[in-house]
C-alpha cells in the first residue's frame, strides 16, 4: 500500500440567489483519502449571503452542524473523515444574494491510500 500527502484546491464562484451542490473531487477508484484539513476562503461578503458545508454522499460532514460563513477571512477546520473509492467530496453552497454572485477558495488537504 502507498501513502502520500494529497491536497484539492478549487475556485468557485456561486451565481446570485442559488443553492446547489457542486462536486470538489472523486476519490480514483483502488484509492481512499482521509481528509484532515479543510481551508475555506471567503471574499467580500459583507451581509453573509454564502453558506458552504462539505457532504459525503447526502451525509453533512463539515462542519458536523450549520455552515460554514465569512467576509474577507479564512477559516480552517480539522477533520478526520475517510472517503472511500468513488466517492465523491461535495461541498453544499447556497448564496442568498438576490442580484449578486459570491466567490470562495476551498483546499482540502489530507492522505491518499492506494496499492
Amino acid at each position: 500500500m502507498t501513502i502520500e500527502n494529497f491536497s484539492i484546491g478549487k475556485l468557485i464562484a456561486v451565481d446570485a440567489n442559488t443553492e446547489k451542490d457542486i462536486e470538489i473531487w472523486k476519490v480514483p477508484n483502488g484509492q481512499s483519502f482521509l481528509l484532515s484539513r479543510v481551508f475555506i476562503v471567503f471574499y467580500d461578503d459583507p451581509t453573509y449571503d454564502l453558506e458552504v458545508y462539505l457532504k459525503r454522499g447526502t451525509e453533512q460532514i463539515a462542519p458536523h452542524i450549520g455552515s460554514y460563513k465569512g467576509n474577507n477571512k479564512w477559516i480552517r477546520d480539522f477533520k478526520n473523515e475517510v472517503f472511500p473509492a468513488n466517492s465523491s467530496i461535495i461541498a453544499h453552497v447556497k448564496n442568498a444574494n438576490a442580484t449578486e454572485s459570491r466567490t470562495f477558495y476551498i483546499l482540502l488537504i489530507g492522505i491518499l491510500k492506494y496499492s
